[in-house]
């Protein structure tokens, strides 16, 4: 009897384990990833509410700096201007991340060969991608309609030169001002949140680790 008891107790214990690992386990890895101008590191500190994470400079460290935020766990890697031979760090973590949040100036990024194809490789890795424009100089609804229609037509073109099929049709492209974001957030000013369109962003994220 008593060693039933104690193999309950035992088994118990196990299971008590597994649910205090899962809850101190992130629910998914995001790693946001980007130019160095783009306002990545301004992101992370909108998404967490604290400057965090260091901003100006081109990264040259190759570490990645992981981050705690809400459910998850933000994964800040060096930019795609890094130094060619942190490269492989970046990829390294893009084996580890659930999903991708690329961060772009909305101004010139159809243009930006590099910045394309960088989001084409995402592509190919069958990663969840989140195209944020981070308007530095607030855009208009129609200005970002078409900004949004004229990437979309664009990664198109190069999904379909890569011969890439029905990976665009899920990618939310968002805009939002990081800065806005995270003035509101450390002020405690829950209009200019909504306003800089960070709640509709944590909202689009929620529901991808929820789906997951």
């Amino acid at each position: 009897m008593v060693e039933e008891k104690d193999n309950i107790q035992q088994s118990f214990s196990v299971i008590q384990n597994i649910f205090k690992d899962k809850k101190n386990k992130p629910d998914a890895n995001i790693m946001v990833y980007g130019v160095y101008n783009a306002g990545k590191s301004t992101l992370i500190n909108a998404l967490i509410g604290k400057e965090v994470a260091a901003t100006g400079d081109i990264p040259l460290t190759d570490k990645v700096t992981e981050y705690p935020c809400r459910n998850y766990m933000i994964l800040d890697t060096p930019g795609i201007d890094a130094p060619k031979e942190h490269e492989n760090v970046t990829k390294e973590q893009l084996g580890k991340a659930d999903a991708v949040v690329f961060v772009v100036n909305p101004l010139g990024v159809v243009e930006e060969a590099k910045t394309l194809a960088v989001l084409m490789d995402l592509f190919e890795n069958r990663k969840k991608v989140f195209l944020v424009f981070n308007e530095k100089n607030q855009l208009t609804e129609e200005d970002f309609i078409q900004l949004k229609n004229q990437t979309r037509e664009r990664l198109q073109e190069l999904a379909d030169e890569r011969h890439l099929k029905n990976i665009l049709k899920d990618i939310p492209i968002i805009k939002m001002n990081a800065q806005m974001a995270l003035m509101g957030k450390l002020k405690d000013k829950e209009k200019l949140v909504e306003i800089s369109g960070c709640f509709e962003f944590e909202k689009q994220l929620d529901k991808f680790i929820e789906s997951i």
